[in-house]
């Protein structure tokens, strides 16, 4: 079967979502746990989203894992390619590090860099 145009734009989509919301979730958990150890900022922080608060709070890189701890459990269980998480790991790391706010254009940019797309859910598992 052919696909059409529509079919394309609808996997873009849907591959764009999942992997915005798998990002902002950890950017949110992370969020959290910045807001909880940062008591004096707290009312401050309070006022932003949590997948926001690492633009007001230095993140060093030896918070990362403990930061992240658990966030790709969830995309992992629903079947989240590794590779397609490794990279949106990598990429919510380096906004972590930044302090810059989450942009889909910037996470599609990564993706597009390591040539991962929609395809990547089309990958027989196993072979």
């Amino acid at each position: 079967m052919l696909r059409s145009e529509n079919m394309d734009t609808n996997q873009d989509l849907l591959f764009t979502s999942l992997s915005e919301v798998a990002v902002l979730r950890a950017l949110e958990l992370a969020g959290s746990r910045l807001a909880v150890n940062n008591r004096p900022s707290r009312a401050a922080l309070n006022q932003l989203p949590k997948w926001d608060v690492h633009t007001l709070l230095r993140v060093k890189e030896s918070d990362l894992d403990s930061l992240l701890k658990g966030a790709w459990d969830l995309p992992k269980a629903s079947g989240y390619p590794d590779e397609l998480l490794r990279a949106l790991d990598e990429h919510t790391r380096i906004i972590l590090m930044a302090g810059i706010a989450y942009s889909r254009a910037d996470m599609l940019m990564t993706l597009a860099k390591r040539n991962l797309d929609a395809n990547i859910f089309n990958v027989k598992r196993g072979s």
